[in-house]
């Protein structure tokens, strides 16, 4: 059917030449131009065919490449989210965290000011006991001296009653050194006594 078609055109084509006034002799040159048209028509099909395969080959590399590099996106995409949520985990700890010293501090600020008034007043006793010990100590200090003077006088004493012991007689000291004697024997007396109660240590 389809070279019933063919021949009817090619029938049809040659009447109307025919009508046309040909075959008038260009025919050749005609046929010739055709050929030559079609050759180049043919040439130039073959280098768009070869462009196309060059042009389809350069898009199939680049779709190659763009394929390779959206794995390669979709994979850093990728840690990066497992980046971010291991950020937003340790966030949310730090957060958690915080939250937790804030209501700790925030339950603990009273006591945190009773043990600092604590510490205030201890360090205050601890500085009035020490003051105390100072006072004493000097206290004692001068006790001491106190004791060392009437530990020499004592002793001056002593002597000033040994020598008067000693004497021969009786007869030889005036009544009045023997009046002063009594009294300075109760003088020391008293004196002993109260260096006993000071120092806390028995004189003989």
């Amino acid at each position: 059917l389809k070279g019933s078609y063919v021949s009817l055109d090619t029938k049809e084509a040659f009447i109307d030449a025919l009508m046309a006034g040909r075959p008038d002799g260009t025919e050749s040159s005609l046929l010739t131009q055709a050929q030559s048209a079609t050759s180049q028509s043919a040439e130039e099909l073959r280098k768009n065919k070869k462009s196309k395969e060059e042009c389809a080959e350069e898009i199939r590399a680049y779709l190659e490449a763009l394929c390779e590099e959206h794995g390669e996106f979709e994979s850093l995409k990728a840690e990066l989210g497992k980046c971010l949520d291991r950020l937003n985990s340790s966030m949310k700890a730090y957060d958690d965290a915080f939250e937790d010293y804030n209501a700790h501090s925030a339950k603990t600020k009273l006591p945190k000011d009773a043990l600092r008034q604590s510490i205030s007043q201890a360090k205050a006793s601890e500085a009035e006991k020490e003051q105390r010990k100072a006072r004493r100590e000097t206290e004692v200090q001068d006790a001491e001296a106190e004791v060392q003077a009437l530990r020499e006088r004592v002793e001056a004493a002593r002597s000033e009653l040994r020598a008067v012991e000693s004497a021969e007689t009786k007869s030889d000291v005036e009544t009045a050194a023997e009046k002063r004697l009594g009294e300075h024997k109760e003088w020391l007396r008293q004196t002993i006594g109260a260096v006993g109660r000071v120092s806390g240590m028995k004189i003989a």
